[in-house]
């Protein structure tokens, strides 16, 4: 699972940002409004201050979407890596001790960016989809893998990111507007997806809805925001478990 993730890692751009849609499929543009109108809208997500989940039990994120800071924590080994996504500065703690050597702070920073762009993607592609050098087309009506038919926009992307030759296939609930299943293409010539997931377990999180049930792929868990963390978060080894930390 993991090493199918990586392969979305770098279409994240470094900040969430909404943009006018790069194609003028009037009908795909609609579907993709609806979709983000449903899950509460871009001011309520904007509105988020920290975001916080378990991905599928291997790290915990904790994202300062004010300050664009992100701290991963691996579940299983003891690395943590809090990293600036505007810069090169952050910390990286190793077995319970800091690590300052430059070259290893420097490839753990970097690589702690590449994770949030992942492990975010996977939580709120919806929130992307008018993105800068996203290109969103209609493909019409498909059958889901729940049996729902189920309208379809495919997803690709114009000279952003490490991997612009992926597409997505992303099907929309007609009744409740929700995203309900994507297919992931490594290259957009390829005739069947590399996998497919469904996005299912739509829960309320202040004015947003989020999904973390990904069908066979796993659960993204222990889901939360806040409108205040105390600085600790972003700078000590050790922290509260994520539902004890202060709202």
């Amino acid at each position: 699972m993991l090493q199918k993730s990586l392969l979305i890692a770098c279409l994240l751009l470094m900040r969430v940002s909404y943009a006018q849609p790069e194609t003028q499929d009037t009908t795909a543009n609609r579907l993709a409004l609806q979709v983000i109108n449903a899950m509460g809208g871009t001011e309520a997500f904007d509105n988020i201050s920290y975001l916080g989940w378990n991905f599928f039990g291997s790290r915990q994120i904790i994202w300062d979407k004010v300050h664009h800071r992100v701290r991963i924590d691996y579940l299983k080994k003891k690395v943590t890596i809090i990293t600036d996504l505007d810069s090169d500065s952050g910390k990286l703690f190793m077995n319970d001790v800091e690590v300052t050597h430059p070259d290893s702070l420097a490839k753990y920073l970097y690589k702690g960016k590449v994770i949030w762009m992942n492990d975010s993607y996977w939580l709120i592609m919806p929130f992307k989809l008018f993105d800068t050098g996203v290109m969103l087309k209609y493909l019409g009506v498909k059958n889901s893998i729940g049996s729902v038919d189920a309208h379809v926009i495919e997803m690709t992307f114009n000279a952003v990111g490490a991997t612009p030759e992926n597409k997505y296939w992303i099907y929309i609930d007609p009744n409740t507007h929700f995203i309900i299943q994507w297919d992931f293409y490594n290259a957009y010539t390829d005739p069947v997806p590399e996998f497919t997931n469904t996005w299912g377990d739509y829960q309320k999180f202040g004015n947003v809805s989020l999904s973390g049930d990904r069908g066979s792929e796993g659960v993204l868990s222990d889901i939360h925001t806040w409108d205040q963390l105390p600085e600790s978060v972003f700078n000590d080894l050790k922290i509260p478990p994520m539902h004890e930390l202060s709202k």
